[in-house]
């Protein structure tokens, strides 16, 4: 199972799975999802005594620009050396520049 995230009809089934009293566990089986899928979105978007499932994309949308910092490392940082200063194996210890200047 790979990650993905919650799409609002997930969200809404997990809202009426809520409210007809299933517990967490049961949401999981239902739904195909890991455990801390499920936990992560409840507690994200629970209010003081029912799940949000309205907000919750809006709540999502925010939570990953307020985690999201950027880039490490520009594009452009890395490429210029990774392209002309790094020598490789498997082109004989030579750069990938020196090699595309040889063959022309």
């Amino acid at each position: 199972m790979n990650y993905t995230y919650l799409i609002q009809d997930e969200r809404y089934k997990i809202a009426i799975l809520l409210k007809a009293g299933h517990k967490q566990i049961d949401i999981v089986g239902h739904m195909n999802r890991y455990p801390s899928t499920i936990s992560r979105e409840l507690r994200r978007n629970r209010a003081q005594h029912s799940y949000r499932s309205k907000q919750a994309p809006g709540l999502s949308e925010a939570h990953v620009r307020t985690c999201f910092s950027g880039p490490r490392i520009s594009a452009t940082r890395w490429r210029w050396p990774y392209n002309h200063e790094r020598p490789n194996m498997a082109l004989g210890g030579i750069t990938p520049m020196r090699k595309l200047m040889l063959a022309i």
